[in-house]
This record gives C-alpha cells, structure tokens and sequence, in this order.
C-alpha cells in the first residue's frame, strides 16, 4: 500500500504511522510499504504508532517489466507509475480470450529489463469480432464461398436438389446461420449448393432400433453402416443413437449413412 492511502486508512481508526526506515527493493514500488509493526490483524491501543519500513525503490537504475496482461487499463497504469514506468501507445485488438477493455499484449513483455521513465505499449482487447453473415443466397458457390472465406469464415458445403424459386445448379440454396445473424470470426458457414442430381433426404431415424431403422431407409433405397458405440442405458443396446448424415441433409442415390447403434 502507498504510505500516503496507509496513513488515510490508519487515520480513520485514530492511528498514527511513523516511518522508521527507508529501504531499497527490487519488488515493492518507491513510497510503498514493506513492513509494518505491529503486522496486520494485530490487537492494539486505540493510541499506538504503526511503525513502517518504506520502500526507496530499486537501488539499481534497471528493473524487470511488470505483468500487466489481463489487467484494465486504470490498474495497468497505476503499478506502471508507481514502478517509474509510463504508459506508451495504447491501442486495440479483437480477442476470444480476453474480456472487452481487458489487456492482451505488452511491449516489453513481462521480465524484461526497463529503465526508470521507459515506455510500455499496451494492446487492448475489443472483445469478440462478430461479423454479421452476408446475404449470398441464390449466388454461385464459387463467388459465395470466396466472399465468406476472404471474411475470416470457414466454409462447409453440401447438396440440395432444384427447386422452382432455384432451378440452375451451382447455386447457394441455404445458408447457416442465416444471412444477417451475428456470427463470431473464424465461425463455420455451411451451405447447401443446388444440383440436378437426383437426391435423397436424409430422414431422422434416431431411437428407432436397428431393424426398424434398416427397413426404413431400404424403403429409400439408402445404405447403411454401423458404428456400435457404448450407450449409457441398457434400453439403448441396439438402438440407433446418432447418424451421419444429420436429418435434412441431401445424399446422392444409393449412397449410405452412417448409423451409431447402442452396444
């Protein structure tokens, strides 16, 4: 604590503070105290002196950065000032790791050596980058894929049969999430791209049981494969669990999916 806000504190319960030494330290900032008699959580006279040993700060002219990353920018400066250190260039990024107005990046880094008066810059975090999804249906997947990917997206990309309102191939047919919604950097976008190539949607067929499920999709003229996977209920062996394809997505004819059966 500053001599100047332990004076305050020990003001308020009608004490005194005498400083009985002044001394130089690597670690505790100049005018900070180091020791103080008696130790804190002590009992005392309402009349006793707090007597304190004072830091004059670093007896060598260079000292190690401090760490400031993760700390506001009020806090940041404070420990900066109080080391002989000022704030240098202050400035902003998006992070998925940092709250907003929290700090991400210093220079010097922490443990460096500095010298009294030097500088340290600060990067600030802006919080998650949100970028609103484009409007691309009914364009091609090329241009529509290059937009979303040159926008820090990742692309997914699957097929969907013509329809009256999207009758030519190679054409964005849906997009998740829907055009419009705030989306994260970095995010997947999946889209569905028109074709004429005749297709089955894939129906959803989980908690039927294996030869409920087969009969099913024989009728759709779709494969199967069988994943057999631990299930957590005994009531679940045999039972299809999980699929791949999901429900709704498009498989070419006589294509097959993948079935995750309770064991």
């Amino acid at each position: 604590m500053h001599i100047d806000s332990a004076r305050q504190t020990l003001s308020f319960f009608n004490l005194d503070m005498e400083i009985i030494e002044e001394q130089y330290s690597d670690t505790v900032p100049e005018n900070y105290v180091i020791e103080q008699d008696p130790m804190s959580n002590g009992i005392i006279t309402p009349d006793r002196t707090i007597e304190v040993i004072v830091s004059m700060g670093s007896k060598n002219s260079s000292f190690l950065i401090p760490n400031i990353i993760g700390l506001e920018l009020q806090e940041a400066s404070e420990i900066l000032e109080a080391m002989g250190l000022k704030t240098g260039t202050i400035s902003e990024e998006y992070s998925e790791e940092f709250a907003r107005d929290h700090i991400i990046k210093q220079d010097p880094s922490f443990g460096e050596a500095a010298e009294e008066e030097d500088a340290v810059d600060i990067i600030i975090s802006k919080g998650s980058q949100t970028i609103g999804s484009p409007h691309i249906m009914r364009l091609d997947f090329v241009y529509a894929s290059n937009h979303l990917e040159s926008m820090g997206k990742k692309v997914t990309a699957s097929k969907a049969p013509l329809t009256e309102e999207i009758s030519l191939p190679g054409l964005v047919f849906s997009v998740i999430p829907q055009p419009g919604t705030s989306i994260k950097a970095g995010s997947t976008v999946e889209l569905k791209i028109s074709t004429s190539e005749p297709l089955s949607e894939v129906p959803d067929i989980t908690g039927l049981d294996l030869e409920q499920a087969s009969e099913r999709l024989k009728l759709l003229g779709i494969g199967i494969e069988i994943s057999y996977i631990d299930a957590d209920y005994s009531f679940q062996h045999g039972e299809v669990l999980n699929q791949f394809p999901l429900p709704g997505h498009f498989i070419s004819l006589g294509s097959s999916i993948v079935l995750f059966v309770g064991k």
